[in-house]
Formats: C-alpha cells, structure tokens, sequence
C-alpha cells in the first residue's frame, strides 16, 4: 500500500489543472502511491479538480481554463489514521458528480480539515449518498476567496449524504516523581471515562479492568532522578497508545497507584501541541504547562 505518511484511493483517480482543462494530467491506478502525484500538484489534497489559483479562468469560450463534465463513482479515498489529510477532494472544476463514495480520515494539525471542499469553482455540482468525514468540515464551499474575479458557486446539489467527524488522536503525559527516585514507586493506571480505540471500541474505561499504564523510567534497568514526563509507552523511545474519545466535550480522568511512591504534579492531553514531543524533560524537568 505505501508508508505511514501516504493516502491511498482505490479505483482510477485523476487530479487535473487549470493547464489542462477538461483532461486528466495524472492518473493513479488502483493501490497506487499518490504521493508522487501529490507533491506535484497540491499537497494536503488526495484528489484535485481544479486550480486553486488565477491559472484558472473562465470566459465561457474555448479559453476556459475550469476543467468539468466529471463523474467520481464508487471511490474510497482516506488519509492517513494517524496523520490524517488536509483534503480528501479540492473542488475547483464546474459540471462535476461525487456520488457513492467514502472520503475519511480528513483531520489536520493546527489548520481546518474537510472530506470536500473548494472555492474556486462556479459549481453545478451534484454530491449525494456519500460517506464524509471532515474534522472540521465535512463539506465546504468557500472560505477563502476565489482567484476567479466575481465568482459565485451556484446550482449545487447536496443530498443523502452521512456526515461524520473523525476520531481525534490525544496523547497522554504525566509528570511524576518517584519517591527516592526508585523504579518500585514510579507507576499509575488511568481510565477515562469515554475512551476508545482508533476502531472506535471502548478501551482503558472506568469500570472496567483494562487500563494504560504510565511507568515514570523507560526500562526496568533505567535510573530516575526527581520530576519528569512519560507518557503510556514502555521503553526507550516507545511511544504511547493515542487515546481517543467517543464523544466530545468534558472526560472524566480515574488515575489508580500501581506502585506505591508516585506522585503526580500535571497530566496533559495534547491533540496537536505536545502530540509527538513531550512537554519537558524525563529527568530533572522543571518544566510546567500552563492551563489554556
């Protein structure tokens, strides 16, 4: 299929530009890598229609630069599960059918997100009976203003189609301190009240017996020296389970002693900050976050 840090669709896709109006630039074959394809046209979407630019251009005669007349069918397009996309379908054409389909995992870090958006297309558009997951917006007209002079998208269809907001990946840190900094007293469990797994299924739930460990060393052989931060992960440079919640709003938080000794300064719950970097040091860390 690809690395980590590639989308995938299968079926035939074409991302087309301005520069080619009404044809088809590149095409992916089914399980082809897009990332190729998605370097050279517009990184952040999985598919293209369109130019997002003033290369685009309409004057209703043979110089209209707004490629149309498409029909996406029965496509699966998603970002990444854990990465996520900025896009999964930039609509910048006109005459154009998204019909059938499933477009998921569309999330991003510190910027919106949809399953289908564009601002740059005069429209008569038709979307219906589609899965759309956005995590900002699962469809979107506008929201930026179109390089097109005087552009107004009308005659646009929306109908039968499944909205949905992906699940959204936190990372747990605590920072604890082990009673003379000894591996005995260095270990908590936590429960949430509404957790889930990356598949949605209940998981580490108050009231039940599962939980998520956090061990303050990285290895049984490890030292310790006063406050640090760890996260659920167990050994050098594991890092931890992403946590994820069924439902948005406020967590209840259930933090149980497995190893006497520990105490516990801060707990974080990071979606993009502190998703991938830890909030201070392991050892010796002086390093408070301070509340949003």
């Amino acid at each position: 299929m690809g690395s980590a840090i590639h989308s995938w669709v299968t079926g035939v896709v074409y991302l087309l530009a301005a520069t080619a109006a009404h044809g088809a630039t590149i095409a992916v074959p089914a399980g082809g890598d897009l990332q190729a394809a998605l370097d050279a046209a517009q990184p952040g979407d999985v598919i293209t229609l369109g130019a997002n630019d003033s290369t685009q251009t309409i004057d209703h005669g043979p110089d209209d630069q707004v490629p149309y007349a498409f029909i996406l069918d029965r496509l699966y397009v998603h970002g990444d599960p854990e990465l996520g996309q900025k896009r999964g379908i930039a609509l910048h054409s006109r005459d154009t059918t998204i019909v059938n389909s499933w477009v998921s995992d569309c999330k991003a870090i510190g910027q919106e997100a949809q399953a289908i958006g564009g601002f740059n297309g005069p429209g008569n558009y038709v979307i219906e009976n589609n899965y759309l997951e956005g995590s900002t917006q699962s469809f979107l007209l506008g929201g930026a203003d179109p390089p097109i002079q005087g552009l107004v998208t009308t005659a646009v269809v929306f109908r039968h189609n499944h909205l949905s907001k992906p699940l959204v990946a936190y990372h747990l840190w605590v920072r604890g301190k082990a009673d003379r900094d000894k591996r005995v007293n260095d270990a908590v469990m936590v429960q949430f009240s509404g957790s889930v797994d990356a598949a949605g299924a209940p998981a580490y739930r108050i009231g039940t017996t599962l939980a998520t460990d956090v061990n303050l060393a990285d290895c049984n052989g490890c030292h310790l020296s006063g406050w640090g931060w760890q996260d659920n992960g167990w050994g050098r440079n594991v890092v931890g389970p992403a946590i994820y919640f069924e439902q948005p709003g406020a967590q209840t938080i259930r933090v149980q002693v497995k190893e006497d000794g520990f105490s516990i300064d801060q707990i974080v719950l990071s979606a993009e900050t502190f998703l991938t970097v830890a909030p201070g040091a392991l050892k010796n860390d002086t390093m408070i976050v301070p509340r949003d």
